[in-house]
């Protein structure tokens, strides 16, 4: 018989990921205490799909068929019945997730949807086209955060040493803002005569 869980010991141990895990959530410790249990169930979610998805390289591929599989099971949780029928594996981050859902009303879609994205991360390395690319994005990034525009380029500055050189980017985007900001005054100046 599956040893059923208790709900402050499933929200303890989602915690305590979000305290140690090596990508650590220490956002969750600045938010009030009475939110603090249902962020980190949600983190626990999350991270436990993230690593599901991107982790274990020693004992399975990265593109393996098998990641996927695993998410989906992981995945199916969500919509187990009872805490007895939960994998044990997972079992204290459903537990607590499914209160935290049931309080804030939370759509269970939302979550499938954040396993989705971390699957098509396992199977998808490189998009065909500017639509495929917008897609990911907005699987992958708030609203707020989409990008206005994508920049394809052959190759990016390089440092000395290799890496990628952020400041002539940052000075090339400047140059360019400027450059639309000149040719906006420019057209004003035009009109207005």
């Amino acid at each position: 018989m599956p040893t059923l869980i208790d709900t402050d010991e499933a929200y303890r141990k989602c915690q305590a990921l979000a305290d140690s895990h090596y990508e650590n959530f220490p956002v969750a410790k600045m938010l009030p205490a009475k939110l603090r249990k249902h962020v980190a169930a949600i983190y626990a979610f999350a991270r436990t799909a993230d690593d599901i998805a991107d982790e274990e390289h020693e004992t399975i591929a990265a593109d393996s068929p098998l990641r996927v599989e695993k998410l989906r099971r992981f995945e199916s949780q969500l919509l187990v019945g009872s805490p007895a029928e939960l994998d044990p594996q997972w079992a204290w981050i459903f537990v607590a997730l499914a209160e935290t859902i049931k309080k804030f009303d939370i759509p269970v879609q939302l979550l499938r949807d954040l396993v989705d994205a971390f699957a098509q991360d396992v199977v998808k390395k490189r998009y065909d086209d500017f639509l495929q690319l917008l897609d990911y994005c907005r699987q992958h990034i708030a609203k707020y955060a989409m990008p206005k525009e994508i920049e394809f380029r052959d190759d990016l500055p390089k440092t000395l040493v290799g890496k990628v050189a952020y400041r002539v980017l940052e000075e090339e985007e400047a140059a360019k803002a400027a450059a639309a900001a000149a040719e906006a005054d420019e057209k004003e100046t035009v009109e207005a005569k």
